[in-house]
């Protein structure tokens, strides 16, 4: 008698779900919230003047992900504040090539290179940055400073007015527009010291802008 095929059926392989590996797409997320915490943290310790902790923090972040442009500026900026003016040139232009549209990069970029006696490179890079931010009352101060060093007056004297139209009460803009109209004509005497007292009166310790007055 033949057995029936039907009598026993046919063997199955059960599927049983495993558990997903994570995409490329979560494994970016990841990496993402790790970074960003990683940051805070740096972040805590950049502001509180611990600079190795925070240098420590941001090469972590950057051995998680080499593209993370702000760890890259910020890093650069402990260097120069080590006195390390170009590594810190190099690694700030690192962040920039990632992200072009972040003025502080800029400008930052900018002081550097102005500590470095680059003055026409440093000028370019505060006009990027002014490009980005002109509402930075900060930027125009140092494209100021600079250009007061360079000795193009007029063109400082813009650079404070605008600097203290957006910030009034900016201290180092009424101390640089005082030497520039020290500099400029001696009948504007008068002005500057003006402009030496506003400074006073808005920062009273300010040793430069007290030097300045008593030689007026």
């Amino acid at each position: 008698m033949r057995a029936n095929s039907n009598s026993n059926p046919p063997d199955r392989t059960e599927h049983i779900p495993t558990e997903r590996l994570p995409t490329e797409n979560v494994r970016r997320e990841t990496a993402l919230a790790e970074t960003a915490a990683l940051l805070r943290d740096a972040l805590l310790h950049h502001r509180a003047g611990r600079l190795h902790e925070a240098a420590g923090i941001y090469r972590r972040i950057l051995a998680i992900d080499g593209g993370q442009a702000d760890s890259l500026h910020l890093l650069g900026m402990i260097a120069f504040r080590a006195g390390g003016h170009d590594l810190a040139a190099v690694i700030i232009r690192k962040a920039i090539a990632i992200d072009k549209k972040q003025p502080s990069y800029h400008s930052n970029l900018g002081t550097v290179l102005h500590a470095l006696g680059k003055m026409d490179e440093a000028a370019a890079c505060f006009e990027r940055a002014l490009n980005l931010d002109p509402e930075s009352a900060e930027i125009h101060l140092n494209l100021g400073n600079l250009l007061l060093q360079q000795g193009k007056l007029d063109e400082a004297l813009a650079c404070y007015k605008c600097a203290l139209a957006l910030q009034p009460e900016l201290a180092k803009a009424h101390q640089g527009m005082g030497n520039v109209l020290q500099t400029q004509h001696d009948d504007q005497l008068e002005e500057a010291v003006a402009c030496y007292e506003r400074a006073l009166a808005i920062k009273p310790n300010y040793a430069e802008a007290h030097y300045n007055l008593g030689c007026a």
